[in-house]
């Protein structure tokens, strides 16, 4: 292979490389200019900024003047904030069973199982003498997934309450004829002889419960549900949530029917949620407030049980030393762009305002609230959602523009430019079809070649002959007859002939051949 040979082969696979090279640097430009590239890849709007906090209240407990929040959670997470949540067995001036949890980074947690702690009496006298608080138990749990997805659970519980039948919890004094004895006797059926002083409130209630047979053996017993609040977080959506599980409240058990409670109070249970979507910055809400039914159960009569919608309240046993109301909370939900929130407000239950209060029957009173539960949801708005979002507002005409020149393949569907239309689609065939031609080209040159070969000969001469090849016979005069001459170029570039048959060839021009 001559030097010169190797240099058009160097050149033409040059060229092939330049040409591939093209096409694809083209394409890809058209394909991102045309909105197809990487930064349109589905799912690139999710991942917002957000803030999650929830929280809940199992039981609040106000007695003497003293609040005890006998059982609470709280968790919260946010973008640039860890996961953190906190449950409370009991929460006084001094905290007990308190647990907090948290994780900083990927793949770290933090698990606190359920740890519970014998709750110091905080009441004042009487009610430290009376009231009888059992064990706080708290649980709190934090982690990062290895994607950095944070999560967080607490849970706060109290397990009961309970209110002795002491004289010192109930020493208001019941005296014959007084209106306090007729209420009582409307409700008890029968009272035991009072004499002319009276007799405590707990000793009056207590010669029923015998005359029945039965035993008086508490004046409050609350069994009481747990609350728990989380915060999650999955590629999609973010939630906070809280929950309380549910309760039951029963006053002066072994008075009622059966030796049963006189007035029972259940709670069922009582939630909040809401969610972000990461896409879309858009928070919904749920609320879902607790069902709330009190059964009374008089020693004799028959028992009833209504239920109170939230919303409402009730009083029972009115008019008399056991006066209860029970208050029945509300839900409520406020979805929106970029926030949200939702709760669902516990129930509240003022019993007994005989307990604890002094000769006048003031200042006495248990007050209950369960089942209190919030949530908050923060999320940033994506700027594509924002732009994108529809308005009730009439559009303007707007004037006529100026005739300006056009693009081929113009349009205003995305930016308003010309290379957001159909245009980068035929820039793209375009730039593919000249990048394999620029590839192929020594072939389709061949290609060519022997078509025009083959096509040639088969188009007549004026003469009746075909036209000679251009490389090596000249073509025929249709005025000089005779045998065709061949020439050939010799080493100066001057037509040489070899004068035809029979004759020597000779130096010179086509037109000397002829001499």
């Amino acid at each position: 292979m001559t030097v010169k040979h190797r240099a058009r082969k160097e050149t033409l696979r040059h060229g092939a490389a330049v040409g591939a090279l093209f096409c694809l640097v083209t394409a890809a430009a058209t394909l991102f200019a045309a909105g197809l590239g990487p930064a349109q890849v589905a799912g690139a709007g999710t991942g917002t900024a957000f803030t999650l906090k929830a929280a809940g209240t199992g039981l609040e407990l106000a007695a003497g003047g003293t609040t005890l929040v006998g059982a609470a959670s709280s968790a919260a997470a946010g973008s640039n904030t860890a996961p953190a949540a906190r449950g409370t067995g009991v929460l006084t001036p001094a905290e007990v069973s308190n647990q907090e949890a948290t994780a900083s980074a990927p793949n770290q947690s933090q698990n606190l199982p359920q740890s519970c702690s014998q709750i110091s009496n905080p009441f004042p006298a009487p009610f430290s003498t009376v009231v009888d608080l059992g064990s706080g138990c708290s649980s709190a749990s934090a982690s990062v997934s290895s994607g950095g997805l944070p999560s967080a659970t607490a849970t706060g519980q109290v397990a009961t309450i309970g209110v002795s039948p002491s004289t010192s919890a109930l020493p208001l004094p019941i005296s014959p004829g007084s209106t306090l004895a007729s209420g009582l006797q409307g409700i008890l059926g029968t009272l035991p002889s009072l004499p002319s002083g009276g007799l405590p409130l707990a000793t009056v209630l207590q010669g029923v419960a015998k005359a029945a047979n039965s035993q008086l053996t508490s004046v409050v017993t609350a069994s009481l549900g747990s609350s728990t609040s989380s915060v999650t977080v999955s590629a999609s959506t973010a939630t906070a949530t809280t929950r309380d599980s549910g309760s039951t409240i029963s006053l002066l058990t072994g008075l009622g029917a059966g030796g049963g409670p006189l007035l029972t109070v259940s709670v069922g249970p009582a939630s909040a949620t809401a969610t972000l979507d990461r896409s879309t910055g858009q928070v919904t809400a749920d609320d879902s407030p607790a069902t709330v039914s009190v059964t009374v159960a008089p020693p004799v009569g028959t028992a009833q049980t209504v239920s109170i919608a939230p919303g409402q309240s009730q009083t029972f046993l009115a008019g008399t030393p056991l006066e209860s109301t029970v208050d029945v909370g509300s839900g409520s939900a406020t979805p929106g762009a970029g926030k949200g929130s939702a709760s669902a407000t516990g129930i509240s239950v003022d019993a007994l305002p005989s307990i604890g209060a002094g000769p006048t029957g003031t200042d006495g009173g248990l007050k209950i609230v369960l089942g209190a539960a919030t949530t908050t949801v923060t999320g940033a708005i994506p700027a594509a959602t924002a732009a994108v979002t529809p308005t009730t507002a009439v559009p303007t005409p707007a004037p006529t523009p100026p005739v300006t020149a056009t693009v081929p393949g113009a349009t205003t569907v995305h930016t308003g430019e010309f290379w957001s239309g159909t245009l980068p689609l035929a820039l793209f065939g375009l730039s593919l079809l000249v990048g394999l031609g620029l590839v192929a080209r020594r072939r389709l040159g061949h290609l060519v070649h022997s078509l025009t070969s083959f096509v040639r000969p088969a188009l007549p001469s004026a003469g009746g002959r075909p036209p000679g090849r251009a490389t090596g016979t000249s073509s025929v005069s249709p005025l000089v007859s005779g045998p065709a001459r061949r020439y050939s170029f010799g080493p100066a570039g001057a037509p040489v002939h070899d004068g035809g048959p029979g004759k020597p060839g000779r130096s010179g021009t086509a037109g000397e051949g002829g001499a």
